[in-house]
């Protein structure tokens, strides 16, 4: 699928593998919406053009939802789902194609830390915070920052 185009190297960041045009069309936008998802279907219309050097491209018809197939609980068959789909015959040529990889945080499980916290067994009343000078809590607040003087009625 290509997610952008690079116009100054005319390459494409592409991403996943998919059995058709229709296919890629559908999850274009349904993963990314009608904004980023168009952006994604303009450039496999030009990506298209490039890889079989037509011209007039016949429109790519977005491919069922996949939850109507039957692998999913939906009532169609494959060859009912791939029955009304766009896949061009010819041989392609060769496109200027970059592979995005997707950056993916590792998921880091903090469980065998709390394990060892809750089952420590030293005693936790060695380590107090005592504070030497008290805080002025006087001259912190709002009155004294504007410097206002505040009169108590009589």
């Amino acid at each position: 699928m290509p997610v952008k185009y690079d116009d100054r190297r005319k390459t494409f960041n592409t991403t996943g593998n998919f059995c058709s045009w229709s296919c890629m069309k559908t999850y274009a936008l349904d993963k990314y919406g009608c904004g980023k998802g168009s952006m994604i279907t303009s450039n496999m219309v030009m990506m298209r053009r490039r890889m079989y050097e037509k011209q007039a491209l016949d429109r790519v018809v977005p491919a069922p939802w996949r939850y109507k197939l039957k692998v999913f609980g939906g009532d169609m068959t494959i060859e009912e789902f791939r029955s009304n789909q766009t896949v061009d015959k010819n041989d392609p040529k060769p496109v200027n194609a970059k592979i995005v990889v997707d950056n993916v945080i590792p998921f880091v499980s903090n469980t065998r830390k709390m394990d060892e916290i809750k089952n420590s067994t030293s005693n936790n009343n060695s380590l107090k915070l005592k504070r030497t000078k008290p805080l002025k809590r006087n001259h912190n607040n709002l009155e004294s920052a504007l410097g206002l003087i505040i009169t108590p009625k009589s």
